[in-house]
């Protein structure tokens, strides 16, 4: 078996391998009889332009313009500088596209299609403190994932997985931007149920960020198990009453500033606040001239809410126009057997992207909210009212046995 690169046909009768200079054709033959495979090298003026390195990987396309399946590990055309080949159109399938690879990221789980690196080739900006996402169609448990980090703060994965859940994680990113740890937020299972990723750990809204209204056919559910807790006392202390006849005594009526004219039955919690500090059930509230607390206010029954959050900036981004470099193919017209060239061309272009200004806005301002928990409220209240109606039936006990 002999190989050849030359013009003209071998005539040696051994048979081999046999490359046309010109075109670039590949021929298989013995005895003279040569055997045209129509496989043209794509980049055959490549190497003379210095587009392609000597470790680069190669991509073949038939005379037809089929694709070669490339067997194995092999990357089909990778630059050695890790810049992207573009064209005039993005990748087109008419069936499947299968690959395989571990990135560092993904903790060892096998994906088929990952476009993590999308943002490095200019498509996606962000900001400049973006790293990296994509949309990977995986092969393991998860069928589906969308990633996104902004470095060095949170890597965010919304993930598909087999069993029709679609589930929210997010994790720290290290400093070498890797994710160190995905731990689930929530999960929107194929039941129907929306499930937090931890038991009791996880809020629904905060206080500076709350939800209106909640529809639903029936109450909510509080754990009330024994084995959960450390009973304490059954009844009230005199103070306990006493703070409470005060607080029965609070309940009025009220309309919701900028809430329209309905009426709505309750207390004002700050009001509520007062009176239990004066039976040591809370914190007194200590104000500055400013109008601060001089201590964040906390108390000792459950029912008493102080929330409080600081300011929040965000930066400001600012669009900057830069010049971006590619490659683009090319016709180069036909060659002596009809089939189309291409080349590669060195070509630039104009893109926008968004840019950290250096500059920050006040997304949410820092802030204090007081509140009632009434469902533990209005327990307390039954309470006073049990122990006070047990005060009156015994007096009308005494007052009719006298």
């Amino acid at each position: 078996m002999a190989n050849y690169l030359q013009e003209s046909a071998p005539a040696a009768d051994d048979g081999g391998l046999w490359i046309k200079t010109s075109t670039g054709e590949i021929f298989f033959g013995q005895g003279g009889s040569w055997t045209n495979t129509s496989a043209v090298v794509d980049f055959a003026t490549f190497a003379d332009q210095a587009h392609i390195a000597a470790t680069d990987t190669m991509l073949l396309r038939t005379a037809a313009g089929a694709g070669v399946e490339v067997p194995g590990s092999h990357v089909l055309a990778r630059r050695a500088d890790n810049g992207p080949f573009i064209g005039d159109k993005g990748l087109q399938l008419n069936g499947s596209l299968s690959l395989s690879g571990v990135p560092a990221e993904d903790h060892g789980a096998s994906f088929a299609i990952d476009f993590a690196t999308y943002s490095s080739m200019g498509q996606h900006n962000g900001g400049t403190s973006h790293g990296w996402w994509g949309w990977n169609v995986r092969g393991d448990a998860a069928v589906g994932q969308y990633r996104y980090r902004v470095t060095g703060d949170i890597a965010s994965v919304l993930e598909l997985t087999s069993s029709g859940d679609l589930v929210f994680k997010n994790a720290a990113v290290g400093t070498a931007g890797t994710v160190v740890g995905l731990s689930t937020r929530y999960e929107f299972q194929a039941s129907g149920t929306l499930a937090p990723g931890f038991d009791n750990a996880q809020d629904l809204g905060s206080a500076s960020r709350r939800w209106g209204t909640l529809f639903a056919g029936t109450g909510t559910i509080n754990t009330s198990d024994e084995r959960e807790k450390s009973w304490l006392q059954s009844g009230l202390t005199d103070d306990q009453y006493a703070a409470g006849l005060r607080l029965l005594k609070e309940i009025g009526t009220f309309t919701i500033k900028d809430g329209g004219e309905r009426i709505h039955w309750g207390v004002r919690a700050q009001r509520a606040w007062e009176i239990c500090a004066e039976y040591d059930m809370a914190m007194p509230l200590q104000m500055t001239g400013a109008g601060k607390f001089k201590k964040r206010p906390s108390a000792l029954f459950a029912f008493l809410c102080f929330d409080q959050w600081d300011e929040v900036l965000k930066p400001i981004f600012k669009p900057v126009k830069k010049t971006e470099k590619y490659i683009e193919m090319v016709s180069a017209g036909k060659n002596e057997d009809g089939i189309e060239a291409y080349i590669a061309k060195d070509m630039t272009r104009e893109i926008t992207v968004q840019e950290d200004s250096g500059k920050t806005k006040v997304a949410r301002k820092a802030g204090d909210r007081f509140g009632i928990r009434y469902d533990e409220f209005n327990q307390f209240l039954i309470a006073v009212l049990t122990r006070q109606q047990g005060e009156l039936d015994k007096r009308l006990e005494a007052l009719e046995a006298a």
